[in-house]
């Protein structure tokens, strides 16, 4: 059994792994990464509230707890007729496999943004980000500005963050949100936007809407209209696009061209493949590629590749057509928006954290 991807799904599968009982399995973590890191405390991380040893899991560890080999590399080709994975060092086979391998920034093919762009994915290109804000921050001259791509509750956070650590360091910056829908927040109440809108206001950002990026260089964006940004720092957090894995594999795609799968989360043709988290289209559902999803998605992952290996009927996911979502906006306090409330304040911030450090405690196991 191989598991593609460090992702949360893949955790809970590792967990089941170390506390359940298994039929015997040789079972395989394939991912370039040593660690995982919770993707919902790196705007925290890049505040400064968290070290870089508070949001990460060690996946060694989970492995060798869990009876599990782990291998560092990337997938590069899934081949399902001779189910085989291809990486750069060799071909592995499986009998049944899983994909946990989240997705890729949208947009990341437009001209000059590989080249000159920040992302968050992997997350562990968080500390990248954080020592490029505190290298400009060091050596600016006067005013800077930098440039946040995608309204998201992504790019919201990271931009709230930015702002935060560049004011501490006593850099005086501006960031811009730039995004090309009409509203930031896309789906959240509009309270919760003018809230927003507010606190980068009020911390000398701005927020440029309906606007799309064309093509990015040395120091600028240039944008539609032919307009020009001059710019000293570019993070680009826009939506999530399929991973190049799923494209060069010869897995069934559905019309957005992330991995199909069905109710039971396994490949949409029947073939012993599943999946879980950003990378996969569950169901003909339109889901919102959030962490609480993938999170949901690993017991029931967990049980349906045991079934499998067992002989045994899986059983159906169903997602919730709600969730929590909590959004630190770096001042001590949090956004919590749950179906149509909204608060904002020092108490959601305290369930966050407790939220986010009980998740990283689950899954860091004492030596």
């Amino acid at each position: 059994m191989v598991l593609v991807g460090g992702g949360h799904a893949h955790l809970r599968v590792l967990e089941s792994l170390r506390t359940e009982k298994w039929p015997p399995v040789r079972a395989i973590l394939l991912t370039p990464e040593v660690e995982h890191t919770y993707s919902g405390m790196v705007p925290g991380y890049l505040q400064g509230r968290y070290a870089s040893g508070e949001l990460t899991i060690d996946l060694r560890t989970l492995c060798e707890a869990a009876g599990a080999e782990l291998l560092l590399a990337s997938a590069q080709k899934v081949d399902v007729k001779s189910r085989t994975i291809q990486t750069a060092t060799g071909s592995l086979s499986f009998t049944i496999a899983s994909l946990d391998i989240g997705s890729s920034p949208e947009g990341y093919a437009l001209p000059g943004v590989a080249e000159h762009a920040l992302t968050l994915r992997p997350m562990s290109a968080a500390t990248k980000l954080r020592d490029a804000l505190d290298e400009v921050a060091a050596g600016a001259q006067g005013s800077l500005r930098i440039a946040v791509v995608g309204g998201g509750a992504g790019g919201v956070e990271v931009a709230l963050a930015m702002a935060a650590r560049l004011k501490r360091r006593g850099a005086i910056a501006e960031v811009v949100l730039i995004e090309r829908g009409a509203e930031i927040l896309s789906g959240y109440p509009s309270r919760a936007r003018r809230i927003i809108e507010e606190l980068l206001r009020q911390r000398g950002g701005r927020i440029l809407k309906r606007t799309e990026v064309r093509g990015v260089g040395p120091g600028s964006l240039e944008l539609a209209n032919e307009r020009r940004l001059d710019i000293d720092l570019l993070v680009w957090i826009s939506g999530a696009a399929p991973p190049p894995l799923l494209h060069d594999s010869d897995l069934p795609l559905a019309g957005d061209g992330f991995f199909a799968v069905d109710e039971h989360l396994q490949s949409s043709d029947g073939s012993p493949l599943w999946g879980a988290g950003d990378c996969i289209a569950f169901g003909g559902q339109n889901l919102a590629r959030a962490g609480v999803y993938p999170v949901r998605q690993g017991p029931i992952l967990a049980h349906n590749l045991r079934a499998t290996l067992e002989g045994k009927a899986p059983i159906r996911y169903r997602p919730r057509s709600t969730f929590l979502s909590l959004l630190n906006t770096s001042d001590g306090r949090a956004l919590l928006r749950w179906r149509g409330l909204v608060l904002h304040g020092r108490t959601s911030w305290i369930l966050k954290d407790r939220i986010d450090r009980g998740f990283i405690r689950r899954y860091t196991l004492q030596e």
